[in-house]
């Protein structure tokens, strides 16, 4: 039997994964740099449908970190499938250092381990922030290749230099599969990554940026990877975008989930650069950390499409409608609420 191993499990894409390896009754091992699970794991998998007994009979918690290749080894076996879903996500530029020890040298170290034990196949969580726009279009796809512009996030970057990992560990004969996900949405943690601006509009966010983006249901990565893994498929990467929606309609659907009231001021660009400037200042006086930042006011008032027929087609896949998605993650982040 293959043995599934999740790395990063305590993420929102690696808890997910976990919740559908075990919705599918298989076992997997969950990698954290603590060992344990984290404060709202039981509630997550509670949320749907799974017992806490369920999920310590099939789950053995284990503790390592990517930037330390000797705990990799210790745990990576020859017959596994391993997810590798840990990363750090930040636009703070004191985060640089961090993220790349973390998403560039870890992504190293994994791929090393997985062609040392020579595992049955890599799955890996990279982002669409990796892809550059190409001439006449703002709908990305596959094959809308990396090109350095000056104006990429360190994130980005960071992301881009450990898919670059991934594609050297397939030359030197790694089976490997990779996705692209757009914004991914799920119930988690609200106190950080892509959720985090759940929370901030609930807190009575009322202005929203101009620009449009993609989004995808957590549920969906995770379905979508493991499919892959479990596949013939290898060397290959894969867009997963659920719908592509203006920021505009989507702070619309996560306000009507909330029935509170809706965005009234759009931020353009240049009313983007004063406010990330402002915020700066702020935090400077305040000895804290700026709410918005150059990289996410840029991005924010940029306008991308996703194309995801790539996966749909190979998979006959099919996506979770955004308003089933959001309605989800806002119900879910009601019930933290109520506790």
């Amino acid at each position: 039997m293959n043995e599934n191993i999740v790395i990063g499990a305590n993420g929102l894409v690696g808890s997910h994964v976990i919740l559908h390896l075990l919705k599918s009754g298989k076992r997997a091992t969950a990698i954290s740099r603590n060992g344990q699970p984290f404060s709202l794991f039981y509630t997550l998998m509670d949320w749907y449908g799974l017992s806490s007994q369920e999920c310590d009979n099939l789950i053995t918690w284990k503790k390592a970190d990517v930037t330390d290749v000797y705990s990799l080894e210790d745990i990576i076996s020859k017959n596994a499938i391993v997810y590798h879903c840990a990363a750090l996500v930040s636009f703070h530029d004191d985060d640089k250092v961090e993220m790349d020890r973390i998403n560039i040298l870890g992504t190293a170290n994994v791929v090393n381990v997985c062609n040392e034990k020579q595992v049955r196949k890599l799955a890996y969580i990279s982002s669409v922030s990796t892809l550059s726009m190409k001439e006449n279009t703002n709908v990305l796809d596959e094959e809308s290749y990396w090109k350095t512009n000056g104006k990429e996030t360190n994130y980005a970057r960071s992301k881009y230099l450990a898919e670059m990992e991934v594609w050297r560990g397939i030359e030197e004969g790694l089976n490997a599969v990779m996705v692209n996900p757009t914004i991914i949405i799920g119930p988690h943690d609200f106190s950080k990554g892509s959720v985090q601006l759940i929370d901030t509009i609930f807190e009575g966010l009322k202005f929203y940026p101009s620009g449009s983006t993609g989004f995808v249901d957590a549920n969906d990565v995770a379905k979508a990877i493991i499919e892959l893994a479990e596949s013939n498929l290898n060397a290959q990467r894969y867009i997963l975008n659920g719908a592509n929606l203006s920021y505009h309609d989507f702070f619309v659907m996560v306000c009507r989930s909330f029935n509170i009231s809706l965005p009234k001021w759009e931020v353009n660009s240049w009313m983007s650069g004063i406010a990330w400037r402002l915020d700066k200042l702020r935090a400077f006086i305040f000895r804290i950390r700026p709410l918005i930042t150059k990289e996410t006011a840029n991005a924010s008032s940029q306008k991308r499409m996703y194309n995801s027929s790539k996966i749909i087609e190979t998979l006959s896949f099919s996506f979770i409608p955004a308003s089933e998605f959001i309605n989800n993650t806002c119900s879910f982040y009601l019930k933290l609420k109520s506790k």
